[in-house]
């Protein structure tokens, strides 16, 4: 039995490396028939050690496990990656929702991601604490260094999530 159209959901992260986003994706699933698309995934199932330059292949094998999952109806969907807001996200965000996906962007509710978004409002200010909070995070990730972490944070953006579509 599919699933009603007006029911399909797709979730998608938004957050930096070791913030909790994987945490969020899994409680979305939990329960559920869904699916979490996350292209960490491919080095693990190819037994392959992560690497940037593999990483743009992992991408793309993650968006094909949303767009086989979304030919079936699976709900909810979240993609686990960074979300850049960018021609091809906004492409595959369409396409989605003319498959019938309510799309939402989300973040990690973790206490270290609401208190890092905080202090990236006004960087300049925070780089100190940013700085801290870069080296904790890139302590918790398994794939990005302190400098990778410390780059994303100073070309964050905030949208508001509330009013987010294309």
């Amino acid at each position: 039995m599919s699933t009603p159209v007006r029911d399909l959901k797709c979730y998608w992260m938004r957050g930096l490396p070791a913030c909790g986003k994987t945490d969020k994706a899994r409680r979305l699933t939990a329960n559920t028939a869904g699916i979490i698309c996350d292209p960490h995934k491919w080095f693990e199932e190819h037994q392959e050690k992560f690497s940037h330059y593999k990483l743009t292949k992992a991408k793309r094998w993650a968006w094909l496990r949303c767009k086989t999952a979304a030919l079936h109806h699976i709900t909810p969907i979240v993609m686990d990656m960074h979300v850049g807001i960018n021609n091809l996200s906004i492409q595959r965000l369409k396409d989605l929702e003319q498959q019938g996906y309510h799309v939402e962007l989300v973040e990690p509710d973790a206490y270290y991601w609401t208190t890092i978004k905080a202090l990236l409002l006004n960087k300049r200010s925070n780089r100190e604490a940013l700085d801290q909070w870069a080296q904790i995070l890139a302590g918790r990730s398994k794939f990005y260094k302190y400098n990778e972490i410390r780059t994303r944070m100073n070309n964050w953006q905030s949208p508001d999530l509330n009013c987010w579509r294309f």
